[in-house]
């Protein structure tokens, strides 16, 4: 499902105007970025939470020719499935 997809679903669900929504979902989009930039974690209580985390340098293998390689650490954007999700997924019949 693609943004203009969910943001049609969720309208739908609302009962709001799809403009409205997009509105909203685009607001919710820079906050979010806004927000994580600035290096805050977001929870959504028992939904998932997002953050940002350092990494450390670690060697890896070139898939072309097999040599170690270093890849590089840093900063990196995590989001963590809280309950909510994780039992959704657990209960689904694939």
């Amino acid at each position: 499902m693609n943004k203009h997809e969910f943001i049609r679903k969720y309208a739908e669900k609302t009962h709001t105007k799809i403009y409205q929504t997009e509105k909203f979902m685009n607001g919710l989009e820079d906050l979010i970025v806004e927000l994580v930039k600035s290096g805050e974690t977001i929870n959504f209580h028992g939904f998932c939470e997002i953050g940002v985390k350092n990494v450390k340098d670690k060697i890896g293998t070139n898939p072309q020719n097999s040599e170690l390689i270093t890849i590089k650490g840093g900063k990196r954007v995590y989001i963590k499935p809280c309950s909510r999700l994780k039992s959704a997924v657990k209960n689904l019949n694939v």
